[in-house]
């Protein structure tokens, strides 16, 4: 009965994983585009400046200004971030929940209207985003880049998303959004209909542009992604939706409950085995190093 229990689930997973991925061909030029996005996403969390500032090098990527920890807690900040700047082009990236402040951010999960977009955001997002907003637009003003590529890991990924609505609003040239394992800051309502989700995506330029430049990785077992998701019930999500596998394989994800529900299967058919020291890491290295192996 157990073989039959255990076998039972890991068809199910198969099944169901089938019905909701597909293979994203010349994935290894996607990560490839999104390379600098991870490596800036991983320094960000960093505080030694050396292993921060290689990170960034490997990338061509000019450390421009970094404010973590040390910084933040001196000033009573929760927003962590990191600039950097390659050929006209600033690279900015938000620090995921690295201290009790951002766990207290990630619990304000109230939806509250914002920059007159159709569907509500959520506040603790916004929050950590409009703590930072006015140095942020003061240093592109000072730079005048000629594009600013936005990303993040966890809620960096959440508050990079919010942050691009904002830049956009205000004319600011924002060619990608990149975020790891990072939970959506819309509420989408399940029962939308794909009509009203295009419509309201038309009928606002900064919506349809971040829906267009923005790519969304998931790790395989990233609970903490995939529990945020269903938290929110969100029927969908903004910009493209791919799934990481830790062999380096691709996936387009068209199915959120399904991943989710997918997880569970797999992991109960695998005995909780996939609980284990590196195989359900939300880290943002451990996105940064399936990519440089994607295939």
């Amino acid at each position: 009965m157990r073989l039959l229990k255990t076998g039972a689930c890991f068809l199910f997973a198969i099944v169901l994983t089938a019905c909701v991925t597909t293979p994203v061909k010349n994935s290894s030029s996607q990560a490839n585009k999104h390379l600098k996005a991870a490596a800036i996403s991983a320094a960000a969390y960093n505080q030694n400046p050396k292993t921060r500032l290689s990170l960034l090098s490997e990338q061509q990527l000019n450390e421009v200004r970094y404010i973590g920890l040390r910084e933040t807690s001196a000033d009573n900040l929760t927003t962590e971030y990191l600039v950097a700047e390659k050929d006209g082009t600033l690279f900015i990236s938000f620090t995921g929940s690295n201290a009790k402040n951002d766990w207290l951010r990630n619990l304000n999960a109230q939806y509250k209207p914002y920059q007159n977009m159709p569907y509500p955001i959520h506040k603790g997002f916004v929050l950590s985003w409009e703590e930072v907003q006015t140095d942020i637009m003061a240093l592109i003003r000072e730079k005048k880049p000629s594009s600013v590529a936005l990303s993040g890991h966890s809620k960096g990924g959440a508050v990079a998303s919010v942050a691009a609505l904002k830049l956009l609003t205000e004319g600011v040239s924002v060619s990608e959004v990149t975020t790891f394992g990072a939970p959506p800051i819309f509420k989408i309502p399940r029962d939308e209909s794909d009509a009203n989700f295009d419509a309201k995506l038309a009928s606002s330029t900064a919506l349809k542009r971040l829906d267009d430049v923005s790519t969304h990785y998931i790790r395989e077992y990233d609970y903490i992604q995939l529990a945020s998701t269903g938290l929110a019930m969100n029927k969908r999500g903004l910009g493209t939706q791919l799934s990481l596998k830790d062999d380096g394989s691709i996936y387009s994800d068209t199915n959120r409950l399904g991943a989710a529900m997918g997880l569970v299967t797999n992991i109960s058919a695998a005995k909780v085995t996939k609980f284990d020291s590196t195989a359900l890491h939300h880290h943002a290295s451990t996105y940064l190093e399936i990519l440089k192996k994607a295939k």
